[in-house]
């Protein structure tokens, strides 16, 4: 990644196109509209040019969709853009979670999940199947959860909300 990737002024962050090679010029911040559009562009060049690895069939515990395993949980989180309501699902329950797509998230739980953050047990797996507290949630995982939204995903996975 090092070869594709020069900082511009103001730390903006020069990536080279995955067909042409050539530079593009994108802005340090998520939230803009262009950076999502830069991200979902890359994410459809992965999908249709890369079939080797998608959809993925992995051989972890989870829940047979066609020729793709769903983990045990994921977050829905909720089909309105712009506003979240996530909650735990799990598909192995769900008759109407057949074929579905996500994006994952993963990270150190003990650098960005302190006391005062959520994280699934076994004590709170019926509540978060009803919802997950906005309020108990880092930023990263608030953010993750928008963007999962912004690039037309209904499902996130992050480990700590997922893993008991």
């Amino acid at each position: 990644m090092a070869d594709q990737m020069r900082y511009g002024k103001d730390r903006d962050i020069l990536f080279s196109r995955p067909m042409t090679g050539s530079g593009l010029l994108l802005p340090t911040s998520t939230g803009l509209p262009e950076m999502i559009d830069v991200v979902r562009s890359w994410l459809h060049h992965c999908v249709n040019d890369h079939p080797q690895c998608y959809p993925l069939s992995s051989s972890a515990a989870g829940t047979e969709t066609g020729n793709m395993k769903l983990p045990t949980r994921l977050i829905d989180v909720g089909g309105v853009s712009g506003c979240l309501r996530p909650r735990l699902v799990l598909p192995s329950t769900s008759t109407n979670l057949t074929k579905i797509e996500y994006v994952t998230l993963s990270h150190a739980w003990s650098v960005t999940v302190d006391k005062s953050h959520l994280k699934l047990s076994m004590d709170n797996i019926g509540d978060l199947q009803i919802q997950i507290p906005m309020e108990r949630l880092s930023q990263t995982f608030k953010d993750a959860m928008q963007v999962t939204q912004q690039l037309g995903y209904r499902y996130i996975w992050i480990d700590s909300l997922c893993i008991i």
